[in-house]
């Protein structure tokens, strides 16, 4: 039984929704960095692996697909790569991060958020200027039927509607130009709210961590060092009017410093507890240099 064309296309939708939903899901654990906390380190990462690939492979079938026919639907071939240009841009961040390359990962972290910026403005301009064509096709219509109906207007209402070109915060002048000006404003702070509020979940912050321990807990060996303290030997004459209150020579007070010593070496052993405490696999040993211009320094 062959399935109809329709029917396969209702269904391969449904399906890239499905896995869309499950790569939105898989990249807020992965930002929150749920496996450095989680005793299922491996298996959330090989998921990470397994949503991340497959939503990469099928978005670039997606993309060449409607790439194909970008003649004939050429709205769904736009909504298709804006779609990409930010699953590509989170593939990116994501293999970077994997392999710890630093550097490029906040290149092409911050490369991809200033595409993705240029591309929400692109959709910003397009969405206000179909409903300012929406709205004055409507009103057009409205004039035209209150000729037809021979009434004169009547009372005129105050628009309160962004999307309207006639709102009357946006002035009797220019009224298309004041309209991109706001939609601009607003788009900006919206992005920059969003970006404030992902930045939060450290996805693309530096990790400054202690590298991960292993081996067996050991007791820390103690070493004592016997110090011994002479008193210096006074000659005295048994006629001074000077008291000196002299121990007995033989009298040797004997000083114990302790010095610890922590012999645990990276790499030693096997098991979970030991060496560094509370450490991850992210983690490294840093020698940081502060580079300071000033002449008090």
């Amino acid at each position: 039984m062959k399935i109809p064309r329709l029917a396969q296309q209702h269904w391969t939708v449904t399906a890239s929704g499905c896995l869309l939903a499950l790569w939105l899901i898989t990249l807020v654990l992965w930002r929150v960095e749920l496996d450095n906390t989680s005793q299922f380190e491996n298996l959330f990462r090989v998921i990470y692996w397994l949503v991340f690939s497959a939503t990469f492979i099928v978005t670039t079938l997606w993309t060449r697909f409607t790439h194909q026919k970008r003649d004939q639907q050429r709205l769904r071939f736009s909504i298709v790569a804006s779609v990409a240009a930010i699953i590509y841009w989170q593939f990116g961040v994501f293999i970077t991060d994997a392999y710890y390359l630093l550097e490029l990962r906040a290149w092409v972290a911050r490369t991809g958020l200033a595409i993705v910026f240029v591309i929400g403005l692109a959709w910003t301009v397009y969405g206000l200027e179909i409903a300012s064509q929406f709205y004055e096709q409507q009103r057009r219509k409205g004039r035209a039927t209150d000729q037809e109906v021979g009434h004169s207007g009547g009372e005129k209402r105050t628009c309160w509607n962004p999307l309207d070109p006639a709102a009357w915060f946006l002035g009797q002048r220019s009224q298309r130009l004041n309209q991109s000006i706001l939609g601009l404003v607003n788009y900006a702070a919206m992005f920059i709210l969003a970006a404030l509020f992902f930045a939060r979940l450290q996805g693309c912050s530096d990790i400054y961590e202690l590298p991960s321990g292993g081996g067996q807990d050991k007791a820390i060996r103690q070493v004592v060092k016997i110090q011994k303290i002479e008193r210096k030997k006074y000659i005295l004459n048994p006629f001074s009017a000077v008291l000196f209150n002299v121990p007995p020579i033989e009298d040797v007070k004997l000083q114990l410093v302790e010095l610890t010593k922590h012999a645990y070496e990276i790499g030693q052993g096997e098991g979970e507890g030991a060496g560094f405490a509370g450490g991850t696999k992210r983690g490294k040993v840093r020698f940081i240099r502060l580079e300071y211009a000033g002449g008090d320094w």
